[in-house]
């Protein structure tokens, strides 16, 4: 499946989209994964953090981006160096092995795949990998999207409504490793941005969900 990138900001749209939704979506991230009460702070501070970087994402600012989603908690910024807490599949994920993980990541970012597919693959290794102590669902969603912002091809958040239907096929994934079907749904439900953006045409049988987690409904008028 060709995943093309669905949506072309330049750099002042697409700062002036992700500052009209930053709360709805610090929201959606906050809701991955157990999260403190400071949670909705430190994301708000990732966010607008990637509004002022000036340089392309690469695998070590990772850890850097944990360390500010997990400020104020133990071990923020650290890779885990224990066992993962155990998950309702069968997949165990390895203990982080920090040159093996930074060139992993170092090859999603540097393939020829668009923007949006090379989001969706960083997102999927830090679900699936847990690299971190904590925030390993936010850290991953933090990371996809700065590449989304950076490249201004919207933004990746995961509706609310079918958060469980993620949960399910992300456990699948974790499990086989085997990525194609959810990340074919992420490209049909959980790429956001304005209509008066889009790049593509999608074919006849896409379909994607038309209840954004940024704003309601979107329509043809929103930006």
């Amino acid at each position: 499946m060709n995943f093309a990138n669905q949506y072309v900001f330049d750099r002042a749209a697409i700062g002036k989209f992700v500052e009209k939704h930053l709360a709805q979506l610090v929201t959606a991230t906050s809701q991955l994964d157990e999260a403190p009460v400071t949670s909705e702070q430190n994301l708000q501070r990732a966010y607008q953090g990637l509004l002022s970087r000036n340089t392309p994402l690469v695998a070590a600012d990772v850890v850097t981006l944990n360390q500010i989603v997990c400020a104020g908690t133990s071990g923020a910024g650290r890779l885990r160096s224990t066992a993962a807490s155990a998950t309702s599949t069968s997949w165990t994920p390895p203990i982080p092995d920090t040159d093996r993980n930074l060139r992993d990541l170092t090859a999603i970012l540097t393939t020829q795949k668009s923007t949006t597919e090379k989001a969706m693959e960083v997102a999927l290794y830090l679900s699936r990998y847990q690299l971190f102590t904590a925030g390993n669902q936010r850290t991953a969603l933090v990371a996809a999207n700065a590449l989304m912002i950076d490249a201004g091809a919207g933004v990746l958040a995961i509706p609310a409504e079918r958060l469980d239907w993620y949960r399910v096929q992300l456990e699948d994934y974790q499990r086989t490793g085997r990525g194609l079907v959810i990340k074919q749904w992420l490209y049909r439900n959980a790429v956001w941005g304005a209509p008066g953006y889009r790049a593509v045409e999608q074919p006849q049988h896409f379909h994607q969900n038309k209840y954004s987690p940024l704003n309601g409904p979107l329509t043809r008028d929103e930006g």
